[in-house]
């Protein structure tokens, strides 16, 4: 095909013939385009703008007498369901998707258009809100792959190493007897561990330098560097003048890289722990996304029925929904009466009723009976990708735990290259310029804060292995630092405070009638009808161990009630005739009448956990606040506060609005924790502090979740309190390891104890002392397997 033909088109109602020359001052009709090398029309595709030749086997569709012809199905099904959005081109070009952005995970402020390395750190960035597909991460395998090789090459050459430093190499028989052959083995498992293994990680610590922003990566490839170069050179040349000079004698000077092949491999190994918790990040995000079913049952202009993908669907298009469905997308009710239960909106297990002019929202499902539905919201506009927006900006501006040591080591970066230059400068000036050597090699090498990289993921991977045991699940670091600190616990009422399954509290009699005679008269009704209250009613006669008799001429009216003939008598349930006498209760109320008769009053009430109470109390002995939020009414939230004994909360919640009120509480620098089950919680789980989800509830809630108590009980949640408290003193612990060698070990490298003493720190001995404090950091975080609470 000709290139000049496959300009944009435009659209109309009329066809017409045009010369190239006339599209300057008249535009082409919607369906037709001359080409500019013949004098022949071809027709454009209006929804994709590609060119069709002929009818084919896709078929057309006709407008007001204007005939559309389409590349595929696909663009013809999403034609036929709002036109009007494809022949207006300003509704076309606002319906085009927003660019992805990327993130940095360890600085949210850094976006960018592209997955390019960070400006800042040089680490990865990824997707701001991760796709649908659970795709592998890349950048973890990679690291992976990474740190295996680098271990198995580091181990002979650290064995190597020792045996060379402690002289028996010359007892050795064999090919290899000579330290000098010893020195290249070193070399030759020392390079592939430096440029390879650890390039990620020298970059970042480039990186660092160009941003004038030092971090611990800043020390690795300093550290890394300055052994790696300096052995290479005296391998290379040992029988240069200098290092005779230097040395001051004929013994040849000791090589460093050992140490540079073990400050890779530790530093991977940290990495590795770390990318591994922040995977769990986006499977939050997915498992939002995949609330929505992947297709929609579309009814077209002619009455056809088309099946297509809830991608495709268009604002206007009418979907039919059959009983017990999933909603799709967002719309507004055109047609039927069903209820809908809506818990992943609002959290409360009572389904809403829907007819003519309600809002539905994807992702909810509906009732017994079928909906025909308006789309009235596509794409980012939906009430499910608003959730998934929220938990993602919540989610990034979040501080991860591990910049704790990034701010640490922005002070003690300049500190430790400012200790080995003046080690070098004083030494060179006093005449041995080889210790000056040494002792600057041997402050970069113990100065490497191997140790403090691994301070918290080691913690924090032990700690949350404890801590599954236990029944708490601690996704992050950032989870753990924050749910130690929090000062106030927001908690949703329905299936978190109470069981989140309706069932009937009390039967109150009229006149003759006895419990029993009422509640067998009304589940005999109630068990033909799709009220969510009449589940519990139906409940309640079978714990009672009734039996259900047969129903005739059973019929329903919205918003009134049920009837039915049960063996010979006129059951009517329904709303109290007299309502306001019941305006003051927190719970529902139902009346039944036979034969015209007031019979009773049902109450139905969703009933308060037994561990809530014990988890409010357990609250106040940590010194936490309690407040609850809900989409229940005042009635109902006051009362449930006053038998828990909470002072504050807050009703009639949208998902939203709880986000609100969390977002005000850390506004004035309170530490805020969230508990819920719903999906209708996750905004407020994320934005949070930290997010804690019970078992029992949703599986988005638990993903977005940032700490989830897999038994189901709300009491579990000062367990998981008091062991993140734990995890953090020993966080503590191992930081203060970290640095202990170093405020140790760095004067006595620099050489402050040679003139009393004679004692100068080998680089050998620093790499040893530096991997010593990495084993101690270790060895104390495996403490944390014996908690118990």
């Amino acid at each position: 095909m000709d290139p000049a033909s496959c300009g944009s088109p435009s659209f109309g109602s009329k066809s017409a013939l045009m010369k190239e020359s006339d599209e300057t001052s008249k535009k082409p009709i919607g369906i037709q385009r001359v080409r500019s090398s013949g004098p022949f029309i071809q027709h454009v595709d209006p929804v994709c703008g590609m060119i069709v030749e002929s009818e084919g086997k896709v078929g057309s569709h006709e407008i007001d007498g204007t005939v559309f012809l389409f590349c595929a199905k696909r663009c013809r099904d999403r034609f036929r369901q709002n036109p009007s959005l494809f022949l207006d081109p300003e509704k076309k070009t606002s319906r085009n998707l927003k660019n992805a952005v990327f993130v940095c995970p360890m600085d949210p402020e850094v976006r960018e258009m592209e997955p390019v390395p960070c400006r800042v750190c040089g680490m990865a960035l990824e997707p701001a809100i991760p796709s649908s597909t659970d795709t592998p991460d890349t950048e973890y395998l990679e690291m992976l792959k990474r740190l295996k090789i680098s271990a198995i090459l580091a181990v002979p050459l650290l064995l190597i190493a020792m045996t060379s430093m402690s002289g028996s190499v010359s007892d050795m028989s064999g090919l290899i007897t000579s330290r000098y052959i010893f020195d290249w083995i070193q070399f030759l498992l020392a390079t592939p561990i430096v440029f390879w293994a650890g390039a990620p990680l020298l970059n970042r610590g480039v990186a660092s330098v160009r941003q004038l922003s030092p971090n611990m990566f800043t020390l690795i490839a300093l550290g890394v560097t300055v052994a790696y170069v300096f052995s290479t050179f005296v391998l290379l040349f040992p029988s240069l003048s200098l290092w005779k000079t230097l040395s001051g004698s004929h013994d040849a000077l000791p090589l460093f890289f050992e140490a540079s092949g073990v400050i890779i491999t530790l530093a991977l190994l940290g990495q590795v722990l770390e990318l591994k918790a922040r995977r769990r990040t986006g499977d939050s995000i997915r498992e939002l996304i995949g609330l929505q079913p992947e297709n929609a049952t579309v009814v077209l202009s002619d009455g056809d029925e088309v099946v297509v993908p809830v991608s495709d669907l268009e604002v206007g298009a009418i979907v039919r929904l059959g009983a017990n469905e999933k909603i799709p997308i967002d719309g507004i009710v055109i047609e039927g009466t069903s209820h809908v239960d809506e818990s992943m909106i609002t959290g409360e297990s009572v389904p809403s009723k829907k007819e003519k002019g309600s809002e539905l929202f994807g992702g909810t499902i509906n009732g017994n009976r079928s909906l025909v539905m308006r789309v009235s919201k596509i794409g980012d506009e939906t009430m499910i990708s608003r959730i998934v927006q929220m938990v993602s900006e919540a989610q990034r501006s979040k501080a991860p735990v591990q910049s704790l040591a990034d701010a640490i080591s922005k002070f003690f970066v300049p500190v430790v290259v400012l200790i080995a230059i003046l080690a070098f400068a004083i030494w060179t000036l006093l005449g041995n310029p080889v210790f000056g050597i040494v002792a600057a090699v041997s402050v970069l090498i113990i100065a490497c804060p191997c140790a403090l990289g691994l301070a918290t993921p080691m913690s924090i991977m032990v700690g949350s292995g404890a801590g599954a045991q236990m029944g708490v699940l601690l996704k992050s670091g950032q989870a753990i630092q924050s749910l130690s600190e929090i000062s106030v616990l927001a908690l949703d009422k329905t299936g978190t405070l109470t069981l989140g399954k309706p069932k009937v509290v009390e039967i109150k009699v009229e006149g003759k009638f006895s419990i029993t005679e009422i509640l067998s008269y009304a589940a005999s009704v109630e068990r033909f009808s799709e009220h969510p209250l009449a589940t519990a009613v139906v409940d309640e006669a079978i714990n009672y161990g009734l039996q259900l008799d047969d129903c005739a001429d059973f019929s329903s009216e919205t918003s009134i009630g049920v009837t039915g003939l049960v063996n010979g008598v006129n059951v009517w349930i329904g709303r109290p005739a007299n309502e306001e006498l019941f305006a003051s209760e927190s719970r529902s109320v139902i009346e039944v009448r036979l034969n015209s008769e007031k019979a009773g009053f049902i109450f139905i009430e969703d009933p308060i956990s037994k561990t809530a109470r014990i988890a409010i109390e357990s609250l106040g002995d940590l010194g936490i606040r309690p407040i609850v939020l809900t989409g229940d009414s005042f009635g109902v939230a006051r009362k449930v506060c006053e038998e828990l004994g909470i002072n504050e909360f807050h009703s009639g919640l949208l998902p939203s609005q709880k986000a609100r009120i969390i977002a005000e509480l850390k506004h004035s620098k309170e530490k805020v924790g969230m508990i819920g089950d719903g999906v209708n919680d996750a905004p407020a789980l994320a934005t949070a502090d930290v997010g804690i989800a019970v078992g029992s509830g949703t599986a988005a809630a638990i993903e977005t979740a940032d700490i989830t108590l897999l038994g189901g009980r709300i009491s579990d949640v000062s367990k998981a309190v008091l062991l993140t408290r734990k995890i953090m003193t020993n966080i503590r612990q191992n930081l203060f390891f970290a640095f202990a060698y170093n405020v140790i070990g760095i004067p006595i490298a620099a050489g402050v104890l040679y003139p009393w003493l004679g004692l100068l720190l080998s680089p050998m001995v620093a790499s040893l002392a530096m991997t010593f404090s990495s084993v101690s950091v270790i060895a104390n975080a495996l403490r944390l397997r014996k908690t118990r609470l």
